[in-house]
């Protein structure tokens, strides 16, 4: 699930919920930085045709697969059971334009948060007001911009967009008011070129 092209495009335009896939590969590089050990059950709560979710459950995982196009579940309908945390980890990427909500929703749901979202998104006052920043550890930037228009390829190569993008990466034990940073090598993924409509 994902992206709004929203400053570019009309609503009208664009694949309805925000629709598009992952990469595959962008899920291959987050295993790669060593953080998804000993996560067993996740909830992938945008997973569209399981772009995410196939990958995750590769690596050994249980996971919950919901999403409001593929299977008709929102994920802003569900409640939370009580105060332990059922799921390991929510690992997804949500529709940009309303990441903020699935950020605070998911955090009543798992200890640890992998979302893929806009880089720019740092640079909005509201969300630091809102607190959607707090427990956020870690952010891992793409280095190429992901065109997540990419038709659903098992290769994980993409064609290259203009969006700059990273995995945010949130830990409920997490304290501290800064993250850290680190930049993902895709490049050997972006092969197709710029994307044509």
């Amino acid at each position: 699930m994902g992206k709004a092209y929203a400053n570019r495009k009309p609503e009208a335009e664009r694949n309805p919920a925000d629709y598009y896939p992952t990469p595959k590969s962008l899920v291959w590089e987050l295993q790669k930085t060593g953080l998804l050990e000993g996560i067993k059950d996740v909830w992938e709560p945008a997973c569209g045709e399981g772009a995410i979710s196939e990958e995750l459950k590769k690596f050994g995982m249980n996971v919950k697969e919901s999403d409001l196009i593929t299977t008709g579940e929102d994920f802003f309908s569900f409640m939370n059971t009580g105060p332990d945390y059922p799921f390991d980890a929510i690992i997804t990427n949500p529709p940009f334009s309303c990441m903020d909500k699935f950020v605070e929703q998911a955090k009543q749901f798992a200890p640890k948060i992998f979302m893929i979202g806009k880089t720019n998104f740092l640079g909005a006052h509201s969300r630091t007001k809102n607190k959607t920043w707090e427990h956020l550890k870690y952010c891992f930037v793409f280095d190429r911009q992901v065109e997540y228009r990419t038709p659903k390829r098992d290769d994980g190569h993409f064609h290259v967009g203009c969006l700059v993008t990273c995995w945010y990466v949130w830990d409920m034990e997490w304290n501290e008011d800064y993250c850290m940073m680190k930049t993902i090598d895709v490049n050997k993924y972006a092969t197709l070129g710029a994307f044509k409509e």
